[in-house]
């Protein structure tokens, strides 16, 4: 299980990162790539583990349409918030 991490949160550190990933039509995951980072190399290697605790994906090679190249890249944000909690 992955957790925000607890020095960031005392912090107030949030942000976005937006991550390229590129999957196979089986579903394998073959590259992230962060494209925009948050401001914080830790919540952008949190970012990252998240899309490879999620791996693989749903294939999609039994649909029905047909993808060239073999590989599909989507952009996924992925944000980190706070509760009021926990800031500052």
């Amino acid at each position: 299980k992955l957790s925000y991490p607890l020095s960031l949160q005392m912090q107030g550190i949030e942000g976005q990162v937006k991550l390229k990933i590129t999957l196979s039509l089986e579903g394998q995951l073959l590259s992230t790539e962060v494209l925009t980072s948050s401001g914080s190399r830790e919540l952008d290697e949190l970012a990252i583990q998240a899309i490879n605790s999620a791996a693989p994906f749903h294939g999609l090679e039994d649909s029905s349409f047909q993808l060239s190249p073999k590989s599909l890249s989507v952009i996924i944000p992925i944000d980190f918030k706070l509760r009021s909690a926990f800031q500052p």
